[in-house]
């Protein structure tokens, strides 16, 4: 038996499970982490699994597919990166809801594989005050895993730099999926929010945040046609200029609130 026939029966068990309960699946994966896992738990009904143990577990069923021998000791450099102290919004939790949301979508792509190892490391570095996260984040990927050929995940994870249409049907969802928390319910949104918020101040002072927000952020994405780029988050355009609408008009009239 190859390495994916091993590993099929959880993944395939999972999403069979969420299927069943699409909408509802659907509503979950947009809420805060925090906050999912008691509706895990009535999604999972009959198999009961914390999101930390879901996420190890999807974690591990994908170094075993990919031949990943080391996966231990890079699962423990995911979780002390994403457990920095300056992380709010960009910590496991955001793991735990796109890996959870890719879940829902995992056959829409050509190479999941390659999707999922980009959504593990696309935030593996956040540092504020740089401006290559991403690109470091890459490049962690790639020296973490020599003699594997993470181009593909790479390039998922350059390109959430940005977040533009690009040529590669898979890293549009992932793209999507990274987004996603755009599109929730509003205070949700707003948890995300002040979340970026709490990393991003200490860094930049309260004015030059929120002017930077507004500007680079906010309105360029207001002004989109369109938000996400693939027909399963096409729904999610409403909602997501409703949010962003709000925060902006939350930053220019001073109404946000403390940090």
């Amino acid at each position: 038996m190859d390495a994916t026939a091993r590993a099929a029966p959880f993944s395939v068990k999972l999403r069979d499970k969420i299927k069943n309960s699409h909408r509802q699946a659907r509503r979950l994966t947009l809420l805060p982490v925090a906050q999912q896992k008691g509706r895990w738990r009535a999604c999972l009904a009959g198999g009961v699994i914390p999101l930390a143990t879901l996420i190890q577990t999807v974690w591990q069923d994908l170094c075993t597919r990919l031949s990943i021998s080391n996966s231990a000791d890079l699962w423990a450099k995911i979780t002390t990166a994403y457990g920095e102290p300056h992380r709010h919004y960009h910590t496991l939790d955001h793991i735990a809801a796109v890996v959870t949301l890719f879940e829902t979508v995992r056959d829409r792509f050509e190479d999941p594989d390659q999707a999922l190892l980009a959504l593990y490391f696309h935030d593996i570095i956040y540092d504020p005050s740089r401006h290559d996260n991403e690109a470091q984040s890459a490049h962690v990927l790639m020296n973490r895993l020599p003699g594997h050929d993470v181009s593909r995940a790479a390039h998922h994870i350059l390109a959430t730099q940005k977040h533009l249409a690009e040529h590669d049907p898979d890293t549009n969802l992932v793209l999507d999926i990274d987004m996603s928390i755009l599109g929730a319910p509003w205070p949700d949104y707003f948890a995300y929010a002040r979340g970026v918020a709490c990393e991003y101040m200490p860094v930049y002072g309260n004015d030059a945040y929120a002017a930077g927000r507004v500007a680079l952020f906010l309105t360029p994405t207001i002004e989109r046609d369109r938000i996400f780029l693939t027909e399963p988050f096409n729904y999610l355009d409403v909602q997501t200029k409703q949010n962003l609408s709000a925060e902006r008009d939350l930053w220019q009239n001073g109404d946000f609130g403390p940090i």
